[in-house]
C-alpha cells in the first residue's frame, strides 16, 4: 500500500510512522483505514501549520494494512455459512468488523494478522531506506484499538529471551522486524484488558526499552483501558496525563457537543470501583457500526444543545486553542431547563488541568513497584453533563471514532516527536 505522506520534503523527513488499523474494512466503507489516515494526515498538516516550534518535524505516514489479505483468504466461507434471511446490514457488521476481533485470537487467524502486518512494515522499511538512503530519522507505530494490541504484541517478540513467561500463553509468534520503532502510539486500545484476559502481567509481558508507549485514549472510548495500573495496581490513584487542547470550537469534540474540558479527580483507594472487563462494552461499540454511525458530529438531534451543557464555556477561548484561517468559532447555545442535569463524572474533587504534573515526582507518585520510567497514560480533555440516556450511548460510542480527525491526538504525537529529535535513533537492523 502506497504511503500517506506528510512531508513535502521527503528527503528531510525526520520521523515515519508506521499506522495499524483496527478491526473493518480498509476501503470503500465508512470510517475505512484508508479515509481515516487521510483524516489523521490532514490534522498533522494543520497543527503543524499553526504551531511554529513543532515545524522542524517532517513526518510521513505509511498505511499497514491486513484486513484485505486476511478476508481473501477466508473467502466465502463465512457466507455459506449463514442462514440465508440473516439481514445484510448484521451479516456484514458481523462479517467484516465483529469477526476481526474474534480471528485474531485464533491461532492460525492471529499469526496471520501479525504475519502480514510484520511482512508489510519490513517491505515498506526496506522500500524507504532504499529510497532514502541518507535518511537519519526514526519509525514510530501507531496502532489504533486492535491495531494497537497487534503492535503491543510484535513488540513483545522482538528480543530474544525476553518476556518468555508471557508469550507462553498466547498461541502467536510475531516475527522479527527489520528496525526499532522510537515510540507506540495506541489509540483507544485495549491493550491492557487483553493482558488481564491473558493473565499476563506487565513484568510478563512488556515492550522492549528503546521503545517509549503513549497510551492514548478518550475518557469515554468503551473501549480504551489505562496502561499504568498494570505496573502496579496503586498507579490508578496517579492520574493520568491530559492532553493539552489545541483544537479549534469548530473541530474538537467537547466544543463540538459543548463540553469542557474533562478533569480527573483524586481518588483515594477504597473509593476505587473493583476492575471491570465488560465484554458488552466492546459490543456496544461494534454496534454504532450497525446504524451507520459517523465519525461526523454534524448529525447529531437539532436539540441535543438543550441536553449537552459546557461545563467550563470559558475554555472555548483558551490561549492554547488554534483557530485556521478558515474556521469560525461555533457558539453553543445554553440550556435554559432549570433543572440539574445529571453528570456522568463527579468532579467534586476535580483538580485543575494546569495542577497536572508534566512529569512524575517524588511527592506526587504513589509508593508503588516498580516506579514508572515515564508517563504511558495520555487522555483526552472531555466533560459533559447529559440527562438523556440515549445520547449518552451514542457519545461514548462515537468517541472511540474521534482519534484520527482529534487535533489534540496530532498535537501530542507531533510534541512527542519533536522532544525527541536529538535522541539517538533507533535503525538497528535485525538479522
Amino acid at each position: 500500500m502506497s504511503p500517506a505522506f506528510l512531508s513535502t520534503n521527503q528527503t528531510d523527513a525526520t520521523h515515519v510512522l508506521f499506522v495499524v488499523h483496527g478491526i473493518g474494512p480498509t476501503l470503500g466503507e465508512e470510517n475505512a483505514f484508508m479515509e481515516n489516515v487521510t483524516g489523521f494526515r490532514k490534522s498533522l498538516k494543520k497543527v503543524l501549520k499553526h504551531e511554529k516550534e513543532l515545524q522542524t518535524v517532517e513526518a510521513e505516514l505509511i498505511p499497514i494494512e491486513w484486513h484485505n489479505s486476511l478476508h481473501k483468504r477466508i473467502g466465502s466461507n463465512m457466507d455459506n455459512i449463514t442462514p440465508p434471511y440473516c439481514p445484510p446490514n448484521i451479516k456484514n457488521f458481523q462479517h467484516e468488523y465483529m469477526a476481526d476481533i474474534l480471528y485474531y485470537f485464533t491461532q492460525d487467524r492471529g499469526q496471520h494478522i501479525l504475519d502480514t502486518i510484520v511482512k508489510s512494515m519490513n517491505e515498506e522499511y526496506d522500500k524507504y531506506m532504499e529510497s532514502h538512503p541518507n535518511f537519519k530519522g526514526t519509525f514510530s507505530l501507531v496502532g489504533y484499538s486492535l491495531g494497537g494490541i497487534c503492535c503491543y504484541d510484535i513488540l513483545c517478540a522482538q528480543e530474544d529471551g525476553a518476556n518468555l513467561e508471557g508469550r507462553a500463553k498466547i498461541n502467536i509468534k510475531p516475527q522479527k522486524l527489520k528496525f526499532k520503532p522510537h515510540f507506540l502510539f495506541s489509540m483507544g486500545s485495549p491493550i491492557a484488558a487483553v493482558m488481564v484476559m491473558r493473565n499476563q502481567t506487565f513484568e510478563q509481558y512488556k515492550i522492549p526499552d528503546y521503545c517509549i508507549h503513549h497510551n492514548i485514549y478518550h475518557p469515554f472510548d468503551p473501549m480504551a483501558y489505562r496502561m499504568e495500573p498494570m505496573v502496579d495496581p496503586k498507579y490508578r490513584e496517579l492520574s493520568p496525563m491530559t492532553l493539552p487542547v489545541f483544537s479549534s470550537p469548530r473541530f474538537n469534540l467537547n466544543h463540538r457537543l459543548g463540553f469542557g474540558p474533562f478533569r480527573y479527580p483524586r481518588v483515594k483507594p477504597h473509593a476505587l470501583p473493583l476492575p471491570h472487563l465488560g465484554f458488552a462494552t466492546l459490543i456496544a461499540s461494534l454496534l454504532s457500526k450497525v446504524g451507520g454511525q459517523s465519525k461526523d458530529f454534524t448529525d447529531i438531534p437539532s436539540n441535543i444543545d438543550n441536553q449537552l451543557v459546557p461545563e467550563d464555556r470559558a475554555s472555548s477561548t483558551d490561549s492554547n486553542i488554534s483557530v485556521s484561517d478558515n474556521e469560525e468559532i461555533l457558539e453553543l447555545p445554553r440550556s435554559d431547563s432549570p433543572e440539574p442535569l445529571e453528570i456522568i463524572t463527579d468532579l467534586s474533587t476535580s483538580m485543575p488541568s494546569n495542577d497536572i504534573p508534566e512529569a512524575i515526582t517524588p511527592e506526587d507518585e504513589p509508593l508503588c513497584h516498580p516506579p514508572l520510567k515515564y508517563r504511558m497514560d495520555h487522555a483526552l480533555q472531555e466533560k459533559l453533563r447529559i440527562d438523556n440516556v440515549a445520547h449518552r450511548y451514542m457519545i461514548t460510542l462515537r468517541a472511540h471514532f474521534s482519534y484520527w480527525e482529534h487535533r489534540d491526538v496530532a498535537h501530542h504525537i507531533l510534541k512527542s516527536l519533536h522532544d525527541n529529535l536529538d535522541n539517538e535513533p533507533f535503525l538497528l537492523i535485525n538479522v
